[in-house]
């Protein structure tokens, strides 16, 4: 059985909504209207961005309910599905869960919301993806890969999830879809629109849905260059100089490089080409093997 534990913080997209933090604090959300103080008579009506806030949280968290703002069977359905796939703890007199949105419900449904936060680092280092505005930390799980590909101007992201459809992708429309991805290196790691959604059936793999989306990556800002050297921070490198050039590839698991990053390679030659300027860079996130970046600097 999962113990409730009281939250002191209120999550992003439940800050400000009364009824909602009023429901943390003892308040119930029904189908019929809102009891205020827990005593089961209705007091007032439901407040529709409340019934919103709510139906979009547990949209993302893959229960089949659309944002309306009514608190309708299918809200009730969801709110009862989500106390049962919680582990929570039944009110005294009940035998099974209702769909009544309460304290417990209510102060689990922000816990989970306040760690997945856009601004809060995934603890587990895992991206987060935003569709439409809307993070989906149930997602994290389905996660095969994410590849960020930044050339200085434009941005490519490559997002392929587990399924065929994958449950969350299914809405995605290309040309139109916002999608967003929140890293722990960067809260902001990529934002753009959808492009094309592929299906991928290998003969020796699970099937896999890849959502490829256009958009931009931030650029780093002008700190001092930072000191990567072979066989520590590089993992791999190609680097070569000219009589008016100098450039290099590199892999490295070094965190929080961007376009725009200045860096200084420590290789074992003498014909190492010092201090450079990142021109385009990849982040690969892999879920069996970590964050990875590559990159090519040039002076």
């Amino acid at each position: 059985m999962v113990s409730e534990v009281n939250s002191p913080m209120i999550a992003k997209r439940f800050a400000g909504i009364s009824q909602f933090e009023r429901c943390l604090d003892g308040g119930r959300m029904t189908s019929a209207g809102f009891d205020s103080n827990g005593d089961l008579a209705v007091d007032e009506p439901n407040d529709i961005g409340a019934v919103i806030a709510v139906q979009a949280a547990l949209r993302a968290l893959g229960y089949q309910v659309l944002p309306s703002g009514v608190f309708d069977s299918a809200t009730e359905s969801s709110v009862q599905r989500f106390k049962v796939d919680q582990d929570l703890g039944l009110p005294t007199g009940l035998t099974q869960h209702d769909g009544v949105l309460g304290p417990g419900s209510s102060q689990r449904l922000n816990e989970i919301f306040l760690r997945e936060d856009p601004d809060r680092p995934p603890a587990s280092g895992v991206p987060l993806i935003a569709i439409q505005g809307l993070t989906y930390p149930a997602l994290s799980p389905d996660l095969v890969s994410v590849v960020i590909h930044d050339t200085g101007g434009h941005a490519t992201a490559e997002i392929e999830v587990l399924g065929v459809p994958n449950r969350y992708l299914v809405g995605v429309a290309p040309g139109s879809t916002t999608i967003a991805i929140h890293t722990a290196d960067s809260p902001e790691a990529f934002n753009g629109r959808a492009v094309q959604i592929e299906t991928r059936m290998p003969s020796d793999g699970l099937p896999s849905t890849v959502l490829l989306a256009d958009g931009t990556a931030p650029r780093a800002g002008p700190e001092e260059p930072v000191p990567l050297r072979f066989g520590a921070e590089i993992t791999a490198c190609t680097a070569r100089r000219t009589a008016d050039r100098s450039e290099a590839r590199c892999h490295t698991a070094a965190p929080g490089l961007a376009v725009g990053s200045r860096v200084r390679l420590i290789l074992p030659d003498d014909n190492a080409p010092g201090e450079l300027v990142i021109a385009e860079v990849w982040h690969r996130y892999d879920v069996a093997g970590g964050h990875t970046t590559e990159f090519t600097a040039i002076s």
